[in-house]
């Protein structure tokens, strides 16, 4: 399997920033000497925390990969792979801040679902059901291979 492009895109500071910090707060709460927490409590402020370094890890990061096969889009453990024959359209487009609202994995007002890791330019994929979109560096680069590959589907077909 030949890798045709592959990027990756970090999330703002600011954002993982915010994981960090409840991460610390929740991990004071448990370490904290002459607080009166039962031990489940404790242990569910633990699991709260490791919970929260996941989800740091996991969307600290968008990875796009296209591959002569696929397009795969992930933040960490959440990935999602779509065939080219499923993709209808591509095309460049800005993130709509109005739209999703924030950064990571999110559903817009549209019902369109974004992979968002930094404001600015992005790619905006139409399948039969379903509209995605991700932020990306390099949209025009990705625009052109996922059409080459979406082309090569029609003719097969």
């Amino acid at each position: 399997m030949t890798t045709l492009y592959f990027e990756q895109q970090k999330t703002y500071f600011l954002v993982v920033l915010v994981f960090i910090l409840a991460a610390a707060v929740l991990l004071a709460l448990v370490l904290w000497p002459g607080r009166p927490y039962s031990q489940l409590s404790k242990f569910l402020l633990l699991f709260m925390t490791v919970l929260d370094l996941l989800l740091f890890w996991s969307f600290s990061q968008l990875t796009i990969k296209i591959t002569d096969q696929f397009l795969q889009l992930s933040f960490g453990l959440f990935k999602k792979t779509l065939n080219f024959s499923a993709i209808k359209d591509v095309a460049v487009a800005d993130y709509d801040k109005f739209n999703y609202f924030g950064y990571g994995i999110r559903l817009g007002k549209d019902k369109s679902i974004g992979y968002v890791a930094r404001a600015g330019r992005g790619v905006k994929l139409s399948l039969e059901s379903k509209v995605y979109f991700f932020s990306s560096a390099n949209p025009e680069q990705i625009q052109a291979i996922l059409r080459q590959k979406i082309s090569k589907n029609y003719v097969k077909e």
